[in-house]
């Protein structure tokens, strides 16, 4: 496997980008850094942790973390 440290966005499998991102918030990592190196996938990061929290209960919590971590939020309230 491609190390993803030294990698650019798009050289795995996508899957591979959300599987990382969970392992991340498992082990209470912080993922600033990583969001900001994978920022073009972040739609799609939304979609699939979307999708996977409905799906599979085991990622579910992760899934949460990392959808409120990348939450959209207007600049004034």
């Amino acid at each position: 496997m491609e190390d993803v440290t030294a990698g650019e966005p798009g050289k795995m499998p996508f899957i591979d980008y959300v599987h990382f991102l969970i392992a991340l918030v498992d082990g209470g990592e912080n993922l600033g850094p990583w969001m900001e190196r994978f920022r073009g996938l972040t739609p799609q990061i939304r979609a699939a942790c979307e999708y996977l929290r409905t799906r599979q209960p085991r990622f579910a919590s992760a899934c949460e973390k990392i959808l409120k971590f990348i939450e959209v939020t207007p600049l004034y309230g």
